[in-house]
């Protein structure tokens, strides 16, 4: 029970008052109910072989048990958030000393994804109801490691990863976030021979988790691949940027004619970059964020399907030919991806203060070696990172950037209440 009692300074009517939102809140989701609406749900529930194997399980032994009854399925991935979030904010308190109204209003913020906007994670059938918790433990062991060498802590958070990676292959993206961490303290903290091990721990841990996703898509499907995905979403952004001309790209026929058809279809649904002044769309980047699904499985993926390929064939195609219309002109696709990096950042401004705070976040962890300072580092690295990798194959919506947004906020109210109210140690 000592785990749960992370309100230490306030009266009892306060902490009353604290724990009856959480509690209004579960009930509020179980009267929601399940929502199981969309492709992606589909995908898990039916084991699709373009989904990575840990939340297919999940929902195996879910339904092994429950049957088809979701409603439970609510309150096990809310019962694991609010043990993720007080997990995280005890880790914070630790080192730095907050009130009990900055710590509550901290919990309401990464509660948040639960019960506003259109993605309430509890209720549907995602991989955001074990990721976003999931997450957030790795962080919190993630923190204890660099504020505190605690290097169990660190193996605690690669087995996070592990599950993590396994689970949605987005958190890829902290891959280059810890080999950044590693070496940036082997060059400031003496104690190279652990930091080494870590290193090498990580990349062992990087190294299984690859090998058991492809291993189990071998066992499964006689395929020893990652899923077989990346290709159709790799080529949208090259699609909706092609001109008739650029069929001249491709050599080989069937590409050629694949190509051609995929254009055709295009052109008949007005999703080409040529058409979105004939929209209702503001530039050519919502008019591609409007149409991205429209490519991807109205006319990629169903063109190839009823040709009888299979997803391995599909994802074969498909990398092939977005790489070629990338490398035929690869001034054009940089700047679509410049644009989805700044919508992710939230338009040039932002984007603009997030670059410059980010070099003060670099000059004071080196120079002055500022706890705070090092902890936006950290945010700011998982940040960039996460967007870096989403702008690639997606466009930017909450189910990416929220698990590094919220935390990027809670740093900021960190700074921000240490800078005015004066609580760093």
């Amino acid at each position: 029970m000592q785990f749960f009692k992370i309100f230490t300074k306030s009266s009892f009517s306060t902490k009353i008052l604290y724990y009856s939102f959480y509690l209004i809140t579960f009930f509020y989701l179980l009267y929601l109910g399940p929502i199981k609406i969309g492709r992606d749900s589909f995908h898990y529930l039916d084991n699709s072989v373009i989904r990575s194997p840990i939340y297919p399980f999940f929902l195996d032994v879910y339904s092994y048990i429950f049957g088809d009854w979701y409603r439970p399925l609510i309150a096990i991935n809310f019962v694991f958030a609010i043990f993720a979030i007080f997990f995280f904010l005890k880790t914070l308190t630790e080192k730095i000393s907050l009130p009990d109204t900055i710590i509550f209003i901290f919990s309401v913020i990464l509660l948040t994804p639960y019960f506003f906007g259109d993605y309430k994670f509890a209720n549907r059938i995602l991989t955001e109801g074990l990721c976003y918790p999931l997450y957030i433990i790795g962080i919190s062991f993630f923190l204890k490691y660099l504020f505190q060498k605690d290097y169990k802590s660190f193996f605690c958070f690669l087995f996070c990863l592990f599950f993590l990676v396994l689970t949605r292959r987005q958190f890829l993206f902290l891959y280059p976030v810890i080999i950044f961490m590693i070496f940036y303290l082997f060059f400031v903290f003496k104690d190279k021979k652990k930091l080494l091990v870590s290193f090498f721990t990580f990349i062992l841990i990087a190294l299984s988790a690859e090998i058991f996703e492809r291993y189990y898509r071998y066992v499964k499907y006689e395929n020893f691949s990652a899923p077989p995905f990346f290709g159709i979403q790799f080529l949208v952004a090259p699609l909706y940027l092609s001109e008739k001309k650029d069929e001249n790209v491709f050599e080989n026929i069937e590409e050629r004619k694949t190509f051609n058809e995929f254009f055709s279809l295009m052109e008949l649904k007005m999703a080409n970059i040529k058409d979105f002044k004939n929209s209702r769309n503001s530039n050519f980047y919502h008019h591609y964020m409007a149409n991205y699904n429209i490519i991807a499985w109205n006319i990629i993926h169903k063109n190839l399907n009823e040709r009888n390929f299979n997803w391995f064939e599909i994802d074969e195609i498909t990398s092939s030919m977005g790489f070629k219309l990338i490398i035929n002109d690869p001034i054009k696709h940089l700047k679509l991806y410049f644009f989805g990096l700044k919508q992710m950042f939230g338009g040039y401004y932002l984007m603009v203060f997030y670059m410059m705070t980010f070099l003060f976040a670099i000059i004071f962890s080196i120079l002055k070696k500022d706890r705070l300072a090092f902890l936006l580092l950290f945010s700011y690295l998982c940040s960039f990172s996460n967007f870096i990798l989403v702008s690639i194959v997606e466009v930017p919506i909450m189910r990416y950037s929220i698990y590094t947004e919220v935390i990027q906020i809670i740093v900021f109210q960190i700074i921000f209440y240490g800078f005015f109210v004066r609580i760093r140690k």
